[in-house]
């Protein structure tokens, strides 16, 4: 996550006295700041090779589209696009056997009115066969197990909560404290590995209204960097189900990279 748009404003604005007065009228000096500041954040090393060319061809059109309704709207479904076909891809990942031109044709069918066999609530329960734990209790040895393994991984910190806190790529900086607000991305996992949440680009939250376990996790993270937390239940959900998708006594494995802290 940027830092905060409107302090790089700020602090741009501090510094527009030294700039020509052309550069201010254009905004050429800001243009360039801002494709620096954010084009260095952006990183290339999963690009097929070969790829660059039409990458930039796509960002380009994407950010130049204006107010263009049409190709708008497209860029606008390449994202939604995206952010499916990363999920499909994690439902495969689970052995589920999905169609994407089936899926893709289906998906335009029902957006323009059509039916393809399913209501909501039909398609929901078939999805329930596939999708999520059937049980909602979980085992708890197997997840006492499961929390005892991430404890003896060669770095692994146990705080007195119970909490395994395992640094992946450590930051830079200080901490977060309980009463701050962090944006972060991660994946969430049960014991088995089921992924129930992931973000789809940076999110913010509040740690007050955290679980515990996620709440003192993030407190001992450094911006920039990845961490994973394994959270036994009782600092998690306890022996709640939640939502049909995590069954009650679960502990939760997160991955998560906490990417700034936002200024009280």
């Amino acid at each position: 996550m940027m830092r905060s748009i409107k302090a790089f404003i700020l602090s741009l604005m501090i510094a527009l006295p030294v700039l020509t007065a052309q550069a201010v009228e254009t905004g050429d000096s800001l243009s360039r700041a801002l494709a620096t500041y954010w084009g260095s954040s952006i990183s290339l090393k999963d690009m097929p090779a070969g790829s660059l060319r039409e990458f930039n061809r796509g960002l380009t059109e994407a950010v130049t589209a204006g107010t263009d309704s049409t190709r708008l709207a497209y860029f606008r479904g390449i994202d939604l696009g995206n952010r499916m076909r990363s999920s499909l891809d994690d439902m495969s990942e689970l052995g589920m056997q999905i169609d994407v031109r089936t899926f893709a044709d289906a998906l335009v069918k029902v957006l323009s009115g059509e039916n393809v066999g399913f209501t909501p609530t039909t398609a929901q329960t078939y999805i329930d066969r596939f999708v999520g734990p059937s049980n909602q209790t979980a085992d708890p040895e197997t997840e006492k197990a499961f929390v005892e393994a991430a404890s003896k991984i060669e770095g692994a910190t146990v705080t007195p909560s119970g909490l395994v806190f395992i640094v992946i790529t450590e930051g830079e900086g200080a901490m977060p404290t309980r009463d701050q607000h962090v944006n972060i991305e991660y994946v969430a996992r049960l014991s088995n590995g089921y992924v129930f949440d992931r973000t789809e680009g940076p999110v913010n939250f509040d740690l007050v209204h955290l679980i515990p376990g996620f709440s003192e996790g993030l407190q001992l993270m450094k911006p920039g960097g990845t961490y994973r937390l394994v959270i036994p239940s009782q600092i998690a959900y306890g022996d709640n189900p939640v939502g049909g998708v995590i069954p009650g006594g679960s502990a939760l494995d997160f991955t998560v990279k906490l990417l700034s802290i936002d200024e009280n």
